[in-house]
């Protein structure tokens, strides 16, 4: 499986950017300009991402589509079935052709229009790799992990779901292991 590091950077900002903060979305504009003219050729991805940003402020079209996408892609990451069918409506539209035939590898062939496409069929081929952050604490859970049975998005969570372990075994058997531990060394007296 080839990763590409571009489409795994931009479907993890998607899924990690905060709707609700302008800056935060005017930064994933930047990085994918594309995103604002594709994500109006999308079919209504209505969710409570969007409802929930009309409540918040009034916000721009753009700006609520593409707090849509993000809510989809959410669901499309932790596995919701019902998120399938309006995936399907991205990646097939109606009437248009996308799948040919690739003799060489044996195989049928998805061919992408916009970049959208092209992260949601990545999205798709690495789902394995697609996980959440088992860091309780990760302000940016969602990642695409090299390997599939990876569990933290970075080193620093993992050192801190590490010291949050060790904290809590301490505060659970740390009393019970001091107390045999110093009766033990009595006894080797």
């Amino acid at each position: 499986m080839v990763i590409d590091k571009q489409l795994t950077s931009r479907l993890t900002e998607l899924a990690n950017v905060c709707p609700q903060k302008p800056a935060a979305m005017k930064k994933l504009q930047r990085r994918w300009p594309e995103l604002a003219i594709e994500v109006g050729s999308l079919p209504p991805i209505y969710d409570d991402t969007m409802e929930a940003l009309r409540k918040y402020a009034e916000f721009p079209d753009v700006i609520l589509q593409v707090g849509s996408l993000h809510g989809f892609v959410q669901r499309l990451w932790i596995g919701v079935p019902e998120a399938t069918a309006t995936l399907e409506q991205i990646l097939m539209p109606e009437g248009e052709r996308r799948v040919g035939i690739n003799w060489k590898a044996h195989s049928l062939a998805y061919h992408p229009q916009t970049t959208i496409q092209r992260a949601l069929y990545y999205l798709v081929q690495n789902s394995d790799r697609a996980k959440v952050c088992a860091n309780m604490e990760c302000v940016r859970p969602y990642f695409i992990g090299v390997r599939p049975n990876e569990r933290y998005c970075s080193v620093a969570c993992f050192d801190n779901a590490q010291r949050l372990a060790k904290a809590k075994w301490w505060r659970e058997s740390g009393k019970a292991w001091l107390k045999n531990r110093k009766s033990q060394s009595r006894r080797a007296k």
